[in-house]
């Protein structure tokens, strides 16, 4: 999830259910929120409902916006602020994206001045 205006709100309701007949189960959920300005918000609620006794989960949430040492690190190679950032959302939306992939590398873009 991605929130990126100035009254951005994004909302994840995540529910797995394992239901009794499904043992040796293996699940895993996982949110993860990028938030792009002071304002935005994101509230997100992963659930794991298990009926089934021989089971192996996990579920988790994090939220946050571009950390500034990641920042720092680009800057202090020559990066301007506007690329590294663009840079780090890329990132961020890409290994989400790469999961729906066809399989196939696509090029990302040019991050060339």
């Amino acid at each position: 999830m991605v929130a990126g205006g100035s009254a951005s709100h994004c909302i994840f309701d995540g529910r797995v259910n394992i239901e009794k007949f499904a043992q040796e189960t293996a699940a895993d959920q996982i949110a993860r929120g990028l938030l792009l300005t002071r304002r935005a918000t994101i509230n997100a609620r992963p659930n794991l409902r298990i009926q089934a006794d021989n089971v192996t989960a996990a579920h988790g949430c994090t939220i946050a916006d571009l950390e500034e040492d990641q920042l720092f690190y680009l800057s202090s190679r020559g990066i301007e602020e506007k690329m590294a950032r663009a840079v780090l959302i890329d990132s961020f939306i890409r290994e989400i994206t790469q999961l729906f992939g066809s399989g196939e590398e696509e090029e990302g873009p040019s991050f060339e001045k």
